[in-house]
């Protein structure tokens, strides 16, 4: 997720998260033994369900018109990734 000034366009916030296949790295290899992947469960996501994220971010005060973009990757693997959503909003705070 990206949050950009209207008038300058200047990044102002970024951040991203991350998640993958319990026990396998990028290129497809056992990566994680049973007594790993219960500690990294919270970074997989099941398949046919919903995740909800939520980014809390604080704008100087002088700050009155941002540009959002939210933008959902599958990766494959390295080299191979697919683009699932791209959403982007518009936030004004001078009303």
């Amino acid at each position: 997720m990206t949050a950009k000034d209207k008038k300058t366009g200047k990044v102002i916030w970024s951040d991203k998260r991350e998640y993958f296949e319990i026990g396998l790295d990028w290129d497809g290899d056992r990566r994680y033994g049973a007594w790993q992947i219960k500690d990294i469960i919270d970074f997989s996501l099941p398949p046919r369900t919903t995740t909800t994220e939520k980014f809390y971010v604080i704008f100087n005060p002088d700050t009155k018109e941002v540009d959002l973009e939210i933008k959902v990757r599958y990766i494959h693997r390295a080299g191979l990734e697919f683009l699932v959503h791209d959403l982007k909003y518009s936030l004004n705070y001078a009303k």
